[in-house]
């Protein structure tokens, strides 16, 4: 771990790009399949952030698009919580704010928000099971030999990592990924994508 007491010190500690490889830790599995966030290799996550870097996915393009829908579920949140003062009602405002990031972040994936705020819960405990995966995220990362040997044995594997057949948290997630992606590309051959593109059709 660095400590350092000014921002301009970056520049010196991250001067060589060849050496500013992630560690094993972020290569678990604990945060699902390989992706932009686990990739170790310092040229394939050059590659995969290049990728994300453009359009559709620049900043601008993402204010263009979408910030009417952001609006509206800034709205619902505010709507949401004015009930909880109005009943006053004793509430976690730090879960809440995570659940409204949560939906966010599902309709920027999925096109829909998954509904944490207009439910007001935590949806396929998502981010339950985050919660309650953060002391074996540590664990795994300050423990280098079960990292790289133990979770690695098929059946420990099973037992700690996340799983399609999941029923909430992480495991669903993996699923629901794969099935939006199957379902679009399904209709992408029945039918020519009508419509202004979402990013699941980026």
């Amino acid at each position: 771990m660095l400590l350092f007491p000014r921002p301009s010190a970056l520049k010196s500690i991250y001067w060589e790009p060849k050496l500013n490889t992630k560690s094993g830790l972020y290569g678990t599995g604990a945060l699902g399949p390989p992706h932009l966030f686990t990739t170790l290799d310092g040229e394939q996550h050059k590659t995969l952030r290049k990728a994300l870097s453009n359009a559709p996915w620049t900043i601008g393009q993402l204010k263009n698009s979408w910030e009417s829908r952001f609006d509206d579920q800034v709205r619902l949140f505010i709507n949401k919580m004015d009930g909880h003062a109005a009943a006053g009602r004793i509430i976690c405002v730090s879960d809440k704010v995570a659940e409204f990031a949560a939906d966010i972040m599902s309709m920027i994936s999925f096109t829909e928000p998954f509904g944490c705020v207009q439910n007001q819960r935590d949806e396929k405990a998502i981010l339950g099971n985050w919660r309650k995966g953060l002391g074996f995220f540590g664990f795994v990362g300050r423990w280098r030999f079960f990292r790289e040997h133990v979770v690695k044995l098929p059946l420990v594997g099973l037992w700690f990592l996340p799983s399609v057949k999941n029923e909430e948290g992480m495991g669903w997630l993996m699923c629901e990924a794969d099935r939006q992606v199957s379902h679009r590309e399904e209709r992408n051959k029945e039918k020519l994508f009508e419509g202004k593109p979402d990013f699941l059709q980026q």
